[in-house]
């Protein structure tokens, strides 16, 4: 997961080989100490819509941002485990 800031609504152009976004580095990468993955698993908690994952930001990792940037959010899901519920969401 990475967090990007930018001045525009729209944003494109992202790069897997230098993790860019629209030419952009993250200001925030999960992955930035070291590869790290986040397993959920829904069995842990039944029913729709209970279980949700929070993910905690510093606040120092948008020092220095404008008040009116706008955040891009990059994550990619299923790169490890494949689904183990009847569906996904």
């Amino acid at each position: 997961m990475r967090l990007y800031v930018g001045g525009s609504p729209t944003v494109s152009g992202y790069s897997s080989t230098t993790k860019t976004l629209g030419g952009s580095l993250p200001l925030f990468d999960l992955d930035g100490a070291g590869d790290v993955t986040v397993k959920m698993n829904y069995r842990l908690n039944a029913g729709s819509g209970d279980g949700d994952a929070y993910v905690l930001i510093p606040d120092a990792a948008f020092a220095g941002q404008a008040a009116n940037s706008y955040v891009y959010l990059y994550s990619k899901f299923g790169g490890t485990w494949t689904g183990n519920a009847g569906f996904e969401e």
